[in-house]
């Protein structure tokens, strides 16, 4: 995952939407949503390139036009599942606040791994605030076996629970993480 914070400055979502479809870009489509606690609505503006894969760039207004703010890719050995599953809105912290759950893959010859993000909108950009990886395989050196990881990730308003397996063995794992306002992401309960 590659977010870039640029000053790019666009006159509306709408309008950074037809550039995107005059560009090429498909399966464009563009969400407005409370990303932070002012009452203005941010706007995610979803969609996919060829050989590129999926993007959701998060743009914000500011002083009569819109500022991109966030830009979030999943590209590796991409596929259209990859797309529906790159973001999620989700109230994480705050009622009527939702904060992005951005998946993305990546890999080597060897190991293929999905990370879970969780980002929020603080002071007029996006930040992580929160990362695991939800699943993995990769082989071990130098005995060559395989192994797996699956976790499985629970929301809560305030709190994320993290279940994991790892095989062969079966070797499971929990852990809880709650919000901190202090440090501004969650952290181990």
């Amino acid at each position: 995952m590659v977010l870039f914070l640029l000053a790019v400055v666009v006159v509306s979502p709408e309008a950074f939407v037809e550039q995107l479809r005059r560009d090429g870009a498909v399966g464009v489509r563009v969400e407005r949503v409370q990303l932070d606690s002012d009452a203005e609505l941010e706007a995610v503006v979803r969609f996919e390139r060829e050989g590129a894969g999926a993007f959701a760039v998060v743009l914000d207004s500011a002083g009569g036009g819109w500022r991109e703010v966030g830009r979030f890719n999943t590209w590796w050995n991409f596929v259209k599942a990859d797309g529906e599953r790159l973001l999620e809105l989700r109230e994480t912290v705050d009622v009527g606040v939702q904060d992005l759950v951005v998946r993305t893959r990546s890999g080597g010859t060897e190991d293929s791994r999905t990370v879970l993000e969780i980002w929020r909108m603080r002071e007029g950009r996006m930040a992580p605030v929160f990362t695991v990886t939800e699943q993995e395989t990769a082989m071990e050196h130098p005995s060559g076996d395989v192994y797996s990881t699956a976790a499985r990730v629970a929301f809560a308003l305030g709190r994320v629970t993290v279940e994991s397996v790892r095989q062969p063995g079966e070797r499971r794992t929990r852990a809880a993480y709650v919000w901190d306002a202090v440090r501004f992401r969650f952290s181990a309960e």
